[in-house]
């Protein structure tokens, strides 16, 4: 019998494999950010030269996307499914929309865990549900979006910052339109605003001001690929 030589594991493969099948099995979901660099090398016990190439391999898979700054992000490979893709939207006025939703929707979201009632959170819920049902309609699911986030502001019951969203609908409307072109997208939006109505029903406003941090901050990373370029 001949001795078989014991072949020597590629970690880069074993790394990738680990990553891919946590995030293909759900317990890494859509948006969630991942370690730093040296952490998943400390985790792993590997090189961050390791964890570099694995997380390349997944970026070409767009199982996760990375924005210098930011992080790396698990990613919806759906997203990427037609080719040179775009959206009439730039980064800048997604940024300035993210400024003005963080001037008034933060302070809105402040305020519910005071003058918030069952009625306003009953209508959350609703929003929610409204939705689901709008699912692959570009238009009907944007409307719906903005009713959530309208919504949000009602909550406050301060009148300065639910006219200050009224007089922006439109503008928040077309920019939620262009957002929600890009495929596979709708799933984790009516995730994603079913997370912050029960945070904001149960008064978990620091959680839920994480969450549109953190939507925020996925958003421009998965987004990159489509902006519109800068005129």
């Amino acid at each position: 019998m001949e001795i078989v030589k014991i072949e020597k594991k590629n970690l880069v493969d074993e790394v990738h494999k680990q990553i891919r099948d946590m995030i293909l099995s759900g317990t890494w979901s859509e948006g969630e950010k991942l370690a730093s660099e040296n952490k998943l090398a400390s985790q792993f016990s590997v090189s961050r030269v390791v964890i570099r190439e694995a997380l390349q391999r997944l970026r070409s898979e767009c199982l996760v996307v990375t924005r210098q700054g930011l992080g790396t992000f698990v990613s919806n490979p759906q997203n990427y499914s037609v080719p040179d893709a775009h959206i009439a939207l730039t980064e800048e006025t997604y940024l300035s929309m993210i400024q003005f939703r963080k001037s008034v929707e933060y302070s809105a979201i402040e305020l519910s865990a005071k003058y918030g009632k069952q009625e306003d959170f009953t209508l959350l819920e609703n929003c929610v549900e409204r939705m689901r049902e709008a699912l692959g309609n570009v238009e009907e699911f944007s409307n719906r979006d903005f009713e959530f986030h309208y919504a949000v502001v009602s909550c406050s019951h301060n009148d300065f910052l639910k006219r200050s969203m009224l007089a922006n609908r439109e503008m928040i409307i077309e920019i939620f339109k262009e957002m929600n072109k890009v495929p596979g997208s709708h799933s984790m939006g009516v995730e994603m605003h079913e997370d912050i109505a029960n945070d904001i029903i149960n008064g978990n406003i620091k959680h839920v001001l994480k969450l549109y941090d953190s939507h925020a901050e996925y958003n421009l990373a998965r987004l990159a690929r489509f902006f519109q370029n800068e005129k």
